[in-house]
């Protein structure tokens, strides 16, 4: 695992629709207030997971 995050903490998701390999989503840290961006890339596509 690279990281976790509470779903409540979620703000944003998105995956890249030419290269579904890429995916990204925004955090909020709910003590500061920041928001921090989350970008994976991976070897697999959820279509290779099926």
């Amino acid at each position: 695992m690279v990281c976790e995050h509470s779903i409540r903490n979620i703000q944003r998701i998105c995956q890249d629709s030419e290269d579904l390999n890429h995916f990204a989503y925004i955090t909020k840290k709910l003590e500061t207030n920041n928001y921090y961006c989350h970008v994976f890339s991976s070897n697999n596509t959820c279509e290779d997971c099926k």
